[in-house]
């Protein structure tokens, strides 16, 4: 037997011995066997041993619920509890960076599975089950329990209060809807006659007879392809008759749906065109003033269009019942009857070229061969409400020339300025956030309200930063540049998104506590902000970063911002011209360029090469700014470390230092006393264990600065720190 499914059994065998329903789960955290039954029942030891004798099972689950008498509360790194109290009670850490916590449910109760009781919250109970220590996460991390708080050591605590009401409230919220997004995934064998039934109910209410045979039929045709396996034809036809003779219409319904389909047919005239997004959103294109543009089905504009066209082409009112009795229609002919389109904000790529969305139903297409307008661009844009029209770019100018608006003197830092420039028009890698930072009066909100000019105009140019990860991603959603102005800290959920939104990590519907299911929401957008200090001290986002220091600007040299933004306008199509220009070339050159060393923004170091070349600069001069960036990103995340800049400080005058976790720890102390570091703050470690997460964060930021940190997990476990020679 393998030693890992060894651990495992005997792992398994200690929580059955405890009460527990345990079953194998594979790498992707999914039950290898049919568990339903162990639900009701726990298994006997010949079935654990069957189940782990192999190399299949790589962790255990436990069945949740009354069969094993535990509820586990679900959460996921980033999880909100600053107005909450958790009890003392078995801990487990997930591999994911997630926290387990066991409960033991009310007497007499049962506690049901539910999702999204709150943000980044879900509740394992019945007929559910819970990854338990030590399965393997797909991250290649192993679940853990947290200190003291180990399953068996620590007595299981009582639900707590404030849980039971999060999952009232869930239950009281939760309703019968119908979404057109859950039709179309379809049903299985078992609730096909039912479901069809009320599907049927539903759409004939919905629609004018007249539209039955011609319009709703073909709609239950299209469900049924989806089930597994679909009902025989001649079966949902004798549902749908059946559901058609019990279907009969009030005088007044009539009269609302008459109105309705005469708004149908104006919709028609219009020529509006039915589509979904990539997420099974509903959308139209509409004609608005002589120009095309992409509007949701729902949103305020659509409604108040459907109200224009109303009134103007038959002198009809129509009441807010009725317009959404059109929009319901036009929704399910949209997503069961028209095409599938996705959606882009501001810029794609299409074809081997890129797109840029000038707002007014044109757009700019840039080749290896240069650029050029376009009227009618093959993709399809979303115009929200706050983005403004970009003005149309012009041959003839420089982009030296946009330098004189930016409070930048360092010419390095001008290089890499125009290289983040360009290589924000240019989508489909990870950009990295520009972080300017500098004292009051250096003119740092007016650096991103003029890179929001130039990269994504909109009525929003800075923002503050959001409250919770739910707002974070609605922002995101509207914008492809986005720049938070006057931080002077970012939170760990706030800097963890950060990262996940320059790379293009999802966020699920699960984090965002909403009610449409299976949507991932993926962004690489072009981001910044700005404060007196760097805000952001994670190694983890100041290595995404390009930083970008600002001095005081002078009386005599101070302008009004009112001025600087009105002479960008004189001269913002030349610049865009001279952008285009340089993406055009760069993507020529990007083929060709060659890096012995990547930086770990590997992809922009690529681009920055090629647009350095397209500019007639030597790539070698932009490594090394780059290079010199990446220092200091190094430097501030040892800065804003204690315990890297005790550590730091200890062996300033050692070449190198091995000793227990312990003593380490205690010398970190009393260095960072002589610092005056308050080891009594939250960020400074309070154990041995703890001392080594934290020297794991600045790991590699230390060597960088010339000291390498080891761990000997053999014999007597010790810490080494040795200098590391040139």
């Amino acid at each position: 037997m393998n030693i890992k499914n060894q651990n495992l059994l005997d792992v398994a065998k200690k929580y059955l011995a405890m009460g527990f329903s345990v079953i194998p789960t594979n790498e992707k955290k999914t039950p290898i066997i049919q568990w339903s039954e162990y639900q009701k029942r726990l298994p006997t030891i010949k079935e654990l041993e069957q189940w782990f004798s192999g190399n299949t099972a790589k962790g255990i689950a436990i069945v949740t619920g009354s069969v094993s008498g535990i509820v586990v509360l679900d959460t996921e790194k980033g999880a909100d509890f600053a107005n909450i109290k958790i009890p003392q009670t078995p801990t487990a850490i997930s591999g994911g960076g997630g926290v387990h916590y066991y409960f033991k449910p009310p007497k007499g109760k049962i506690i049901k599975n539910a999702v999204h009781i709150a943000p980044l919250m879900d509740i394992r109970g019945e007929g559910g089950c819970i990854i338990a220590p030590p399965s393997l996460h797909p991250s290649g991390n192993n679940y853990k329990w947290a200190d003291g708080l180990e399953i068996g050591k620590v007595e299981l605590a009582p639900m707590p209060k404030w849980l039971n009401e999060l999952i009232k409230k869930k239950q009281e919220m939760k309703k019968e809807t119908s979404d057109w997004g859950n039709v179309l995934e379809g049903t299985s064998e078992g609730s096909r006659n039912d479901t069809a039934a009320s599907l049927a109910g539903k759409l004939l209410s919905t629609f004018a007879k007249e539209d039955w045979s011609g319009l709703v039929w073909p709609m239950m045709k299209n469900w049924n392809d989806k089930n597994k396996p679909p009902l025989d034809e001649k079966e949902l036809r004798s549902v749908f008759d059946s559901i058609s003779e019990m279907v009969n219409e009030n005088p007044k319904d009539a009269e609302e749906k008459t109105k309705a389909k005469k708004l149908i047919e104006i919709t028609r005239e219009e020529g509006i065109k039915l589509f979904c997004d990539q997420f099974k959103k509903p959308f139209a294109l509409v004609r608005f003033n002589e120009t095309e543009e992409v509007v949701r089905l729902g949103s305020k504009d659509f409604r108040n269009w459907l109200a224009h066209i109303a009134w103007q082409k038959r002198n009809m009112t129509v009441a807010d019942s009725t317009i959404k009795m059109v929009i319901n229609m036009l929704g399910g002919q949209a997503q069961f009857l028209g095409e599938s389109h996705q959606l882009f904000v501001r810029t794609a790529w299409h074809e081997g070229k890129i797109w840029y969305d000038l707002g007014d139903g044109q757009a700019v297409l840039i080749s290896q061969d240069g650029w050029k307008i376009v009227e009618h661009p093959p993709i399809l844009f979303y115009k929200f409400n706050h983005q403004h029209t970009q003005v149309h770019p012009e041959k003839g100018g420089s982009l030296n020339d946009i330098l004189p608006f930016f409070n930048l003197k360092d010419n390095e830092e001008q290089l890499l300025l125009k290289v983040v420039i360009v290589s924000s028009f240019i989508p489909g890698f990870p950009h990295p956030i520009s972080v300017v930072y500098g004292p009051q009066g250096s003119a740092k909100s007016t650096f991103h309200k003029i890179l929001k000019k130039l990269i994504d105009p909109s009525a929003i140019e800075t923002i503050a930063p959001p409250t919770n990860i739910r707002e974070l991603v609605q922002i995101a959603s509207h914008h492809w540049a986005l720049f938070f102005d006057n931080l002077s800290n970012i939170q760990d959920w706030f800097s963890d998104a950060l990262c996940r939104m320059c790379t293009g990590d999802g966020f699920s519907k699960r984090e965002l506590f909403t009610d449409d299911d299976d949507i991932i929401y993926s962004f690489r957008l072009v981001m910044g902000f700005n404060g007196i200090n760097i805000a952001g001290s994670k190694p983890d986002l100041l290595n995404r970063c390009i930083l970008l220091a600002l001095e005081p600007i002078s009386d005599t040299e101070r302008k009004q911002e009112k001025d600087v933004l009105d002479g960008l306008e004189k001269i913002r199509p030349q610049i865009l011209g001279a952008i285009f220009d340089l993406a055009a070339k760069a993507m020529k050159e990007r083929p060709n360029v060659k890096i012995d060393k990547l930086p770990r923004m590997a992809d922009f170091a690529y681009w920055g090469c090629a647009i350095t070349k397209a500019m007639g600069i030597n790539q070698e001069d932009f490594i090394r700014v780059l290079e010199a960036n990446v220092v200091k990103q190094h430097n501030e995340a040892i800065e804003a470390n204690p315990v890297a800049m005790a550590i730091t400080d200890f062996m300033k005058n050692r070449d190198s230092w091995e000793g227990a976790p312990t003593q380490l720890l205690e010398i970190l102390r009393s260095t960072a006393i002589l610092l005056k570091i308050d080891t009594q703050e939250k960020s400074w470690p309070k154990s041995p264990v703890m001392l080594w997460r934290k020297i794991m964060i600045v790991k590699i930021d230390l060597e960088a600065n010339g000291i390498k940190v080891d761990k000997n997990k053999s014999g007597n476990r010790t810490i080494s720190l040795w200098k590391i020679k040139e």
